[in-house]
């Protein structure tokens, strides 16, 4: 069952609304995007380090492009 706001520590890891069809994660009392989120990467509490982003789940080491280069 999907929640629509997050309230504390009783609720960490349980599903709630982001927004329209999105669905999060209850962490630190807000509700989070798992996917994306590099505080709370792939799981609650689960930080990246810095130079790094959260891409579905998995922290992610940045890559800088060149100016002029896109990197497509």
């Amino acid at each position: 069952c999907e929640q629509t706001a997050c309230s504390g520590a009783a609720e960490e890891g349980y599903a709630c609304a982001l927004g329209g069809s999105a669905r999060g994660a209850c962490c630190g009392g807000g509700c989070v995007d798992l996917r994306s989120d590099a505080n709370h990467c792939g799981t609650c509490g689960a930080t990246c380090a810095a130079g790094e982003w959260c891409s579905a789940g998995y922290c992610q080491a940045k890559v800088t492009c060149a100016v002029g280069n896109s990197g497509v």
